[in-house]
This record gives C-alpha cells, structure tokens and sequence, in this order.
C-alpha cells in the first residue's frame, strides 16, 4: 500500500489500533526514496536546479512553524497552486531524500519549526518535530543519535523564546514584593542526588501543586511562584549559572533534566539574547 493508501486508513480506523497503522505509515515514509519539499517563495527557480533552496515555512492553523513535505509530485504541485508558490511557470516544489529531511529538521529545530505535515490537500499527516526525529532514529536503530530529552527541551525553549510563553520558578521565602518587581528573585535551589537542581516550571499550575507538596506556602496559603519571560529567564539561568548543577524543567508529568552548561549551549543555540 502507498503512504496515501495507509493514512486514508489511518483516519477510518478505531482509536485501539490506530498506534500500530501509525508505525506502519512510518515506515513507509521512512523507506521512500524520494520526496517532495515546498520551497520558499524567495527562492529563484534555478535555486531548485542548483540545490541552493530553502524550506518554505509558516504558521499552521495553531501558530506552530512547519514546513510541508509530501509523498507524490502531483500532490506537492497541486499545494503548490493552491498556495501560489509558483514562479516563471513552475511550482516551487524540489525533490528531497529522508536523511536530508532528517538533517533539516534537526537543524531548522533550533530555529523555531515545530511540526511537519505530510502530503497536505490529500490524506494528510501531522507530526511535531520532536516526535519524527525520535521515531526515525529508534527506526534506523540510532537511538543514541536522538540526545535523548534535548529535543524536547529545544522544543519548549523555543516556546519561550519565538512564542513568549513565560516560565515558573519558585523564590525563596525571604522574596520581597520589591525583589518580584525588579525580578531580582533568588530562586529555591535544592538538592537532589548530590546535584544542586533549580526547577523551572512550564506551567503556573506545575508551579503552583509542586510548591504545595513541599509547603512552600504563603500564611495565606498561596503556592509561593512567580513568572519569568524570555528576558528575564536568560538572564536568571546565566546569574545562577555558578549556583546551580542542573535544571529540572517541569511539565504536567514530565520532568526534562539538562545541566547548567548544556542549557545555557542550546538557550544560545535557539537565539536567546540577554537585554542589559
């Protein structure tokens, strides 16, 4: 059966067996000699003869950055129509190979793509980045070239730094509502395995139900949390950098430990910057 064939299944088959087609249609797509790639519209089309072009990349219906990749020539020249990416004539469509997909998007990550969608105007797939990396290399048997939890955490900070998404941290009893104000907040630091861990939470409310469990608490009982955007999370994360071992970042059940010096690599990586 052709990917096509297999994601029309895909959507008419019952919730129970759905993981098992999944993995099928991945495999397929994996073992595809060829794909087609929308290209950008900046691009010329002698750019696509000569291998020099780029991605064509925009915001989905949810605001996460993709890029569009597709089984078959003729459902890649009909998008591309229906998009108007078409220069002199000739969609600006070129032909792609599974590992140069893989090595683009492990590099347009850092970047800020977030999902790929698979042969949009037909029987289409979606998938966030992460996720198609992780299962293409557990396919090709290279487990240890997926880094484990760092595309995940790739994938928050640049929700943090693309999305503005704030982040969480506990402060310590002795913050003052000046401190909070200037967001010269000194974090609770805590000592986990022998490690000095800061924990930074995704979410006000993992912020919230941790700071609870440990009775971090106001007299009022008020969970103990404050905000940090982009700015100020840099810049915490590099005033702390000689205090801290490891960062625990927190969301709903998931935990993603990373030391000090690798986040502070891929912060730089993603394109963080520091405003003072």
């Amino acid at each position: 059966m052709t990917v096509q064939e297999l994601i029309s299944n895909y959507w008419k088959t019952p919730y129970n067996n759905k993981p098992e087609l999944y993995q099928k249609i991945l495999r397929e797509f994996f073992n595809l000699e060829k794909l087609y790639i929308l290209v950008s519209p900046k691009c010329k089309c002698e750019d696509i003869d000569n291998g020099k072009w780029k991605p064509y990349i925009s915001e989905d219906g949810s605001g996460e950055f993709t890029i569009r990749v597709f089984t078959e020539e003729k459902i890649a020249k009909t998008l591309a129509k229906k998009f108007s990416i078409v220069k002199d004539g000739r969609e600006l469509i070129a032909p792609i190979t599974i590992p140069e997909l893989i090595i683009m998007t492990r590099d347009l990550m850092y970047n800020g793509l977030e999902s790929i969608v698979i042969d949009e105007g037909a029987n289409f797939l979606r998938e966030h980045t992460s996720k198609l990396l992780k299962c293409y290399y557990e396919y090709m048997e290279e487990p240890d070239l997926y880094k484990g939890e760092t595309l995940e955490i790739v994938s928050m900070l640049n929700s943090v730094w693309r999305r503005d998404n704030d982040v969480y941290i506990i402060p310590r009893p002795d913050t003052t509502i000046l401190d909070e104000m200037d967001k010269k907040v000194r974090p609770i630091i805590e000592e986990i395995d022998d490690r000095r861990v800061l924990k930074v939470f995704s979410l006000k409310f993992d912020a919230e139900k941790y700071g609870t469990s440990k009775g971090w608490v106001s007299q009022n009982n008020i969970p103990y949390n404050i905000e940090l955007n982009r700015y100020y999370f840099y810049n915490s994360i590099i005033d702390l950098a000689k205090d801290i071992d490891e960062i625990h970042i927190v969301r709903l059940e998931k935990t993603y430990r990373v030391s000090i010096n690798e986040l502070l690599k891929l912060m730089k990586d993603v394109g963080f910057l520091s405003v003072r």
